[in-house]
C-alpha cells in the first residue's frame, strides 16, 4: 500500500514567499483534462516532468522550470491540484483549524496514490503528444519529491533518472525498490538522521546487486539554506538565498546532462 505523505517539522515551519515576481517564459496548456506548464523546445528528445510542492505554481518554481528548459529540455509541470493548492494561510499550522485543513488536503488532493495514478496516465498521453521524446526524467520539490521517490520504485524504470529537491523522505521499504540513479539536494532542515539515514542505507537494496543505485546516486546538503529554497519558500530578494538557488539549479543541470539517456 502506498504511503501517505507526512510533513516534516521544517516543512510546517514557514509559509511560502509571495513577494517574488517573475514573467514565465513558457505557456499553460490543457491536456488530458489537466492544466500544465510547458517550457522549452517541443521538438526536444528529452523531457523533464516536474512535480511542484504543495503550494503549486509559484514564481520561484516556474522560474526553475524555465532554467532547466534552457538546457534544451522540454519541461512539463502538471497541475495535479486542479487549481486548488495548499493555502499559504495554513502555515504554520498553529491552530486546530489550520491543522485540519492541511491534513484534509494531504489526504485528498495531495494523496500519493491518487497522484501516481494520474502521473502514469498523463505520461502515457504525453508520449503520444510529443513523439520526439525518447527519454524522460522526473523532478520533485518537497511533496513532489516524496511522490517522485514512489514513482521511481518500479522495476520497469519509467524514468532515466530523478531529482529530489528538499524532499520528504519515504520509508526504507520504498527506498529499497528505487531503480534509477537520483540526485537529492537537502537543505539544513532535512538532516534528521532518524528519518534520513534509514532511507539512505536502504537505497536500491532490492535492485540489481543491491549497491549500484546507491553508488550512482548523489545526496548533497546545502547547510546554509532553509527548507524550500529551490521553490515556493525561496526569497530571491535575499542575495545569499538567490546564490543558493542558482547554484542548486546548476547542479541539477549538470546531473541531467550526465544522466539523461
Amino acid at each position: 500500500m502506498t504511503e501517505i505523505f507526512k510533513q516534516s517539522e521544517a516543512c510546517c515551519k514557514n509559509p511560502p514567499i509571495t513577494s517574488n515576481k517573475y514573467e514565465p517564459k513558457g505557456e499553460f496548456i490543457i491536456h488530458n483534462n489537466t492544466k500544465m506548464y510547458i517550457s522549452g523546445p517541443r521538438t526536444s528528445t528529452h523531457a523533464l516532468l516536474i512535480l511542484y510542492d504543495i503550494f503549486g505554481y509559484y514564481p520561484q518554481t516556474l522560474r526553475g522550470a524555465d532554467i532547466l528548459a534552457s538546457s534544451a529540455y522540454l519541461t512539463i509541470m502538471p497541475d495535479f491540484f486542479d487549481g486548488h493548492p495548499a493555502e499559504y494561510s495554513w502555515y504554520p499550522p498553529s491552530s486546530p483549524e489550520k491543522e485540519e485543513n492541511l491534513n484534509t488536503f494531504l489526504a485528498g488532493p495531495a494523496d500519493t496514490q491518487k497522484t501516481l495514478t494520474r502521473l502514469w496516465s498523463l505520461k502515457a498521453s504525453l508520449e503520444l503528444l510529443f513523439p520526439s521524446i525518447s527519454s524522460w526524467a522526473l523532478l520533485g520539490y518537497c511533496w513532489g519529491g516524496y511522490v517522485a521517490f514512489h514513482a521511481t520504485s518500479r522495476s520497469d524504470k519509467p524514468f532515466a533518472t530523478c531529482v529530489h529537491l528538499h524532499p520528504g523522505f519515504p520509508s526504507a521499504e520504498v527506498a529499497a525498490k528505487i531503480s534509477v540513479p537520483m540526485l537529492v539536494l537537502n537543505s539544513r532542515d532535512e538532516i534528521d538522521e532518524e528519518e534520513r539515514l534509514p532511507f539512505e542505507e536502504a537505497l536500491g537494496r532490492e535492485v540489481g546487486n543491491g549497491k549500484d543505485i546507491k553508488e550512482k546516486s548523489q545526496i548533497l546538503t546545502f547547510e546554509e539554506m532553509e527548507h524550500g529554497w529551490m521553490s515556493a519558500r525561496a526569497n530571491l530578494e535575499d542575495h545569499s538565498v538567490r546564490q543558493g538557488y542558482e547554484r542548486g539549479y546548476e547542479i541539477v543541470k549538470e546531473w541531467l546532462r550526465e544522466h539523461f539517456t
